[in-house]
């Protein structure tokens, strides 16, 4: 998995600041793009949700 979103730019690995043995998964640019894109997209569904739910108890 996470070769697959390294070598698509969405993370990259780095070495981990106390522990030179292990890495690190960071986001990208790229990744953080879509983290907020994707944050976005969920707020507009839960705003419909909620206008849907709300619009069916007020008959």
């Amino acid at each position: 998995m996470v070769d697959y979103l390294e070598n698509r730019g969405y993370v990259m690995r780095q070495t981990h600041p106390t522990d030179k043995r292990g890495k690190i998964i960071v986001l990208t640019k790229r990744g953080w793009l879509v983290m907020k894109a994707k944050e976005k997209k969920q707020t507009e569904i839960d705003e419909r949700w909620i206008e849907n739910k709300c619009s069916s108890l007020n008959p």
